[in-house]
């Protein structure tokens, strides 16, 4: 038998344990779990990137506090896409968006789903 002041004490878990818990929460409060949704933005185009001045139609869209217009004309936002596709031919056509004092950030969104399905259209936003 071994003497009292040799033998081996029993390993305590409780500090590994907390040791593992705090890790465990470490990693799951810095990690992410969702993926946020992105709408792609093009900042412009360079000269060689475009085509023709004449060959693009530009629209203007006007979005304020009382509604949208297109090219001065007010249209409701669940008619802006009919609107844009009645007035563009064959050209592919160049939405310019202008944000007045007022409109928020739920109305541009709003008129971008509006305008998505839109065929060889570019979008730009201005303030």
């Amino acid at each position: 038998m071994l003497p009292s002041s040799t033998r081996r004490r029993r390993l305590s878990m409780t500090s590994l344990i907390d040791v593992i818990f705090l890790l465990l929460l470490f990693f799951m409060l810095t990690s992410t779990f969702s993926r946020f949704g992105e709408i792609k933005l093009s900042l412009g185009s360079t000269a060689g990137e475009s085509q023709g001045a004449s060959d693009v139609q530009m629209v203007l869209l006007r979005l304020s506090a009382d509604g949208l217009s297109i090219n001065g004309v007010a249209v409701p936002v669940d008619q802006a896409a009919a609107r844009v596709e009645s007035m563009s031919t064959s050209s592919p056509a160049h939405l310019v968006i202008s944000l007045a004092d007022g409109s928020t950030s739920q109305d541009l969104v709003s008129v971008m789903h509006e305008l998505r399905g839109l065929e060889n259209t570019q979008m730009t936003i201005v303030q």
